[in-house]
């Protein structure tokens, strides 16, 4: 796996952190963690999966907040994305790039609920070797909390993700759900 995209994003991320540490409480960016387990059809796929994220957020009326995130997320495969198995998956895994951007509503200080969509760049890979990447859309309504701590803010996060394996043509084609908590390092 070429890992150099993978870096440029991190390196993306944590410049665009450092800018954003000095403004008001009005924006910020938080940096954090995945920890997802793929329920229904995608469970038939897939076991666990882990990831890095990166979200900001920009207060634009009271308590509403707009948000624009993007993550790279690694699951395990026991089969490809459209289900089928082959022998000659050895070192499966399914890669996952959601660049979301959604609504959050702050119920207090501490707690908010979110809704966001968009679109993730799926594929599995073998050995090295990856198959189509498809771009598909994808959505993750969720609530969460803030904590402080005498290290920062952190952000914890837990929504329910899903992504469409067909095209807008095709209805029948399943939604793959995945359950996922998020913790974060809040930069502000």
């Amino acid at each position: 796996m070429n890992s150099r995209p993978f870096a440029i994003f991190i390196l993306l991320m944590l410049s665009f952190s450092l800018r954003t540490h000095a403004q008001t409480d009005d924006v910020y960016t938080a940096v954090g963690l995945d920890f997802s387990l793929p329920v229904q059809d995608f469970s038939e796929v897939s076991t666990f999966g882990v990831g890095l994220n990166a979200r900001f957020d920009q207060r634009f009326y009271k308590q509403f907040s707009a948000t624009i995130g993007i993550g790279y997320s690694y699951f395990s495969a026991s089969a490809r994305l459209d289900g089928s198995k082959a022998d000659s998956l050895t070192s499966p895994f399914i890669n996952y790039i959601p660049i979301k951007a959604g609504i959050k509503y702050n119920l207090s200080k501490a707690l908010y609920v979110i809704a966001e969509a968009g679109v993730a760049r799926t594929w599995t890979s073998n050995d090295g070797v990856d198959e189509v990447k498809r771009l598909r859309f994808c959505f993750a309504p969720g609530f969460g909390l803030y904590t402080e701590t005498p290290w920062g803010r952190f952000d914890v996060h837990a929504r329910v993700e899903g992504f469409m394996l067909g095209s807008r043509d095709d209805i029948q084609a399943p939604t793959y759900f995945f359950p996922s908590l998020r913790i974060a390092y809040c930069f502000q």
